[in-house]
């Protein structure tokens, strides 16, 4: 009840941001945003074997992007932007406290299931019921260049985080 009304009487002030400006890491972190994006169009899945030869003459893709292949393709993409958009609106002015841990955690998060998805390859084998050369699936440049932009988004949210922290404990 006290913090309630400590809440509702704490003055409003329409002071912006004192901070404008984003630091290296930070930009690295908005970058690693925009190629996740650019990621997820890429090849995720690659189909190899007979069956692509004759998919490919009859003029149909062999490989399908990280919107395609399901919520652990598009979801950490998803992410990975979410955490450059919440970075860049700092340039606006508008500080986001808890942004390093949230940045870590968010990065590392889609690391791990870009990880699953490139376990989890469907087996093509299985599904046409003929050996490896007719028909096999493998992880594509697109889930490489994901999983190695989440992971460098997830070390420069911890350097981001280690130098806020420092800088905390200096004041």
């Amino acid at each position: 009840m006290i913090l309630t009304r400590a809440l509702i009487l704490a003055p409003v002030t329409d002071t912006p941001a004192t901070r404008h400006k984003i630091s290296p890491l930070e930009w690295v972190g908005v970058g690693a945003g925009a190629l996740a994006l650019v990621a997820s169009f890429l090849p995720w899945y690659t189909l190899t074997g007979t069956f692509a030869d004759q998919q490919r003459a009859l003029g149909f893709p062999t490989w399908t992007t990280a919107w395609r292949v399901g919520f652990l393709g598009w979801f950490p993409v998803m992410l990975l932007v979410i955490i450059g958009l919440l970075i860049a609106v700092q340039l606006m002015g508008k500080h986001v406290a808890i942004l390093p841990p949230l940045w870590i955690t968010l990065s590392l998060l889609a690391a791990v299931m870009i990880l699953l998805r490139w376990i989890t390859v469907p087996d093509a084998t299985e599904a046409t019921g003929k050996g490896p050369d007719y028909a096999a699936l493998s992880a594509g440049f697109g889930l490489f260049a994901g999983l190695i932009v989440a992971l460098v988004s997830a070390v420069a949210g911890f350097l981001s985080f280690r130098s806020t922290h420092q800088a905390e404990t200096a004041d």
